[in-house]
């Protein structure tokens, strides 16, 4: 764990690796201790119960019970719950069940930078999607039900829940202002004083500040999760409709919403709709986002990058 000081006056920044990324709490200094521990902790936690790549995780452990009954703890089924509401929500466009896809295409590790490159191209993916359609849930037993051959995979769904977890804990012990970032998907509780909202750099290059009021903010992109295959360049981010990584004329999609996993979730299904059906997604949740092209231009959607308050602006 490091510890930094702030140009904001009087503040601390702390940060420590988890879930592949770098996690940064920013808080008044006399909050550092409690808060920055409250953050690791949750942050520890909720990566032992969801990595893919460790065979004691809880998440490893459902993936082993497909097609058998699993009684879960309480933390992975509200975030299987949230998966499967959001896979709904995106007429599954989000798909947590497509882990095995990931898999084939190489990304079967924890990552690494360039440790995922392989000669060998991929072959023809034949494996279904959509499995999550036919998860059943029993919430009295708190049991789940995959079908066989699931292999869930909830990414950056989790980092958001993480993060809206450990802003939620210090709401209730009134810990503010507090900014919790992990890797650029984050969100914040109270404003510093003196100061129009928390500036944040967008994830591209030339970009103005937002100004973050409240809610959170969260990024979807290949500029980082990107490995070679043969001669091929796979990523993370793949269309269910076709089981493959989604192309299209884009770095990244950036969102503003009221939660930092309702962004992550938003700004993948906007990256993997493209420009046109992503931005008419957007606008009917009412959120504020932005789109990086790779030829280098940014378009806005809604007020963004003004000052939001985290989705309706």
């Amino acid at each position: 764990m490091s510890r930094r000081r702030d140009p904001l006056d009087n503040f601390e920044t702390v940060e420590f690796p988890a879930m592949g990324t770098t996690v940064a709490v920013t808080m008044p200094e006399p909050l550092a201790p409690p808060v920055s521990a409250l953050a690791r902790a949750t942050f520890e936690e909720w990566e032992k119960v969801f990595s893919r790549f460790r065979p004691d995780s809880e998440l490893n452990r459902l993936n082993r019970h497909s097609g058998r009954l699993y009684r879960a703890s309480s933390v992975l089924y509200r975030a299987v719950q949230a998966a499967l509401e959001a896979a709904r929500e995106t007429d599954g466009l989000f798909d947590p069940t497509l882990g095995r896809h990931l898999g084939v295409l190489g990304y079967d590790r924890s990552w690494d930078e360039g440790a995922l490159d392989r000669d060998q191209p991929v072959t023809a993916i034949d494996l279904p999607t959509g499995l999550w359609r036919q998860v059943k849930l029993y919430p009295t037993a708190r049991a789940i039900w995959s079908p066989p051959g699931t292999v869930w995979d909830l990414g950056g769904l989790v980092k958001g829940l993480a993060v809206d977890a450990v802003i939620a804990a210090c709401v209730s012990r009134q810990f503010r202002p507090v900014m919790v970032n992990a890797g650029g998907d984050l969100a914040v509780w109270g404003v510093p004083q003196g100061w129009a909202g928390w500036p944040v750099m967008p994830p591209w290059p030339g970009g103005e500040a937002v100004l973050l009021l409240e809610g959170a903010l969260a990024t979807s992109g290949v500029t980082r999760r990107r490995w070679r295959r043969g001669t091929d360049w796979m990523h993370h981010l793949l269309d269910p409709r076709s089981g493959q990584p989604t192309r299209q004329p884009l770095w990244t999609v950036t969102v503003a919403a009221p939660g930092c996993a309702m962004a992550d979730v938003a700004a993948k299904t906007a990256f993997i709709r493209g420009p046109q059906e992503g931005r008419r997604f957007l606008e009917r949740l009412n959120y504020a986002g932005a789109f990086w092209y790779t030829d280098g231009h940014v378009e806005a959607v809604g007020s963004f990058p003004l000052t939001t308050r985290g989705g309706a602006v």
